[in-house]
């Protein structure tokens, strides 16, 4: 842990001191939250099937758990240059686990998650989501880290597997995009076609998404609470795992 812990923080201070990545990535969320927001509410809040709610306070939490997906989905372009840099093959040499290896780019891109899905939920809240407790932003970034954990693993395991960066981008473009528009984050369930809503239940980002939003006051049974609950732990953990085996196997082929 401690070894996780060490990795993890040099990772975090070279995100402070060039935190234009951080700013950047916000700005499509951003576009995606005030622009489509703002255009369509008349139309969708109608339409959308929000249960009462104005468009923006409905989206504003799905946005956040997408910006973190999304964020977290090029984790692997990192691993890929310490790789390239010799960084990955000095960290071999020294006493830090597999383990500790493999999740601390994870570690690393949940906490960048889940720090855009709270400023996210913030912005949200003044461009007009209503109100909103802290419980809510605490909960909406404790699930973007969970969520960018998992979808940060996957980054990982591609790049250590095929250490290319364009099949990394491409990889996880091919994930990420179609995974938002089969989800929640837009549209509610009831007013998908019946094969969406199938797809949306076993779908990452909609779990995430539908627990933010139930931080915000929207109804959910106290049994899909808890279902969305263990499917992103188990998400991030399977992730954490897959990125395990895909670095011990990169290590095994020299």
């Amino acid at each position: 842990m401690r070894s996780a812990a060490l990795i993890t923080a040099r990772a975090l201070h070279f995100s402070i001191k060039s935190p234009f990545y951080l700013i950047f990535a916000l700005t499509q969320p951003l576009i995606w939250l005030l622009l489509f927001g703002s255009l369509f509410a008349p139309v969708m809040s109608r339409l959308a099937g929000t249960g009462g709610y104005g468009y923006i306070a409905y989206i504003a939490p799905g946005i956040a758990i997408m910006s973190a997906a999304m964020s977290a989905s090029y984790a692997g372009i990192q691993v890929l240059s310490d790789l390239q840099r010799g960084a990955m093959n000095r960290l071999f040499f020294s006493p830090a686990s597999d383990v500790a290896i493999a999740c601390s780019p994870l570690i690393h891109a949940g906490i960048i998650s889940s720090v855009q899905a709270a400023v996210l939920l913030v912005v949200g809240r003044i461009a007009g989501a209503g109100d909103m407790s802290v419980l809510a932003v605490i909960v909406t970034a404790v699930v973007g880290f969970l969520v960018g954990v998992g979808f940060s693993g996957l980054s990982v395991a591609v790049a250590l597997h095929f250490r290319q960066i364009q099949v990394i981008i491409g990889t996880m473009n091919f994930l990420t995009l179609p995974l938002t528009f089969l989800s929640s984050v837009l549209v509610a369930h009831r007013t998908m076609p019946w094969w969406m809503t199938i797809i949306a239940y076993a779908n990452p980002i909609d779990w995430g998404a539908s627990l933010a939003r139930y931080s915000m006051g929207a109804a959910m049974t106290e049994a899909s609470v808890v279902r969305n609950v263990a499917l992103v732990v188990g998400f991030a953990a399977a992730s954490c795992a897959l990125s395990v085996l895909t670095l011990r196997r990169y290590r095994q082929s020299f």
